[in-house]
């Protein structure tokens, strides 16, 4: 059994909310994260016990996006390092979601 669709349409769902979170970035950073928690890890954090043990092939651009996300959120540069601004905010890389 592939993912490979079900991956191919998560991350256009998480581009999409990634894109909305752009266009909304006069938004203070609880409205931002709001929308990022709506639109965006509620898809990624479906099922993730299920699709969350795939390779790193599939995962790596859904963290990308996610990580454009969390850039967009806090008005950072879009080459930036989010290490420390997961930390600030709280959230959990979809890569640390299955483990």
């Amino acid at each position: 059994m592939s993912w490979d669709h079900h991956y191919q349409r998560l991350q256009l769902k998480v581009a999409t909310a990634v894109g909305m979170l752009s266009r909304h970035s006069y938004l203070p950073v609880k409205g931002k994260l709001t929308i990022y928690n709506a639109l965006l890890f509620s898809h990624l954090n479906y099922c993730h016990l299920v699709w969350g043990i795939s390779s790193k092939r599939n995962m790596q651009p859904l963290l990308l996006l996610q990580k454009k996300a969390v850039r967009v959120i806090a008005n950072a540069e879009y080459n930036s390092t989010t290490k420390g601004i997961f930390t600030d905010l709280l959230l959990m890389k979809v890569t640390q979601l299955y483990n």
